[in-house]
């Protein structure tokens, strides 16, 4: 299955949401899935290669910012995303809970999960 993976925190980034999201997004390709990652840009640099595609492209994640998403996920074409989700990892800002919608209204949408990683606070 081909996958993408929406986190605005991955290594170097330092964060439990970062380490949660390399080892998922790692787990999932070593079970047999095509996982690409979507994040923030400059927070890909590490020297070891991953076994994951990473694309770190997004300059924030507010409404200006929606139609780099959306040209990731068409250049991606995922089966299925999967959205780790936490307020301040994004900033605090709703864009990114409008995905299922504005994957919708863009037609072909794939199903989105979304993995709430806190949730009380922030």
């Amino acid at each position: 299955m081909r996958l993408l993976v929406i986190s605005a925190a991955h290594p170097p980034f330092v964060a439990g949401e970062s380490e949660h999201c390399q080892q998922l997004c790692a787990r999932l390709q070593a079970a047999g899935d095509d996982v690409h990652l979507l994040t923030s840009r400059g927070l890909h640099g590490g020297t070891a290669p991953l076994p994951y595609q990473v694309h770190a492209v997004m300059p924030g994640w507010r409404w200006r910012d929606v139609p780099r998403l959306l040209g990731v996920v068409r250049r991606c074409r995922p089966q299925a995303v999967l959205l780790i989700y936490t307020a301040w990892i994004y900033g605090r800002h709703p864009m990114v809970t409008f995905l299922p919608t504005l994957l919708k209204r863009w037609g072909g949408a794939p199903r989105v999960v979304t993995l709430f990683e806190t949730i009380g606070g922030e």
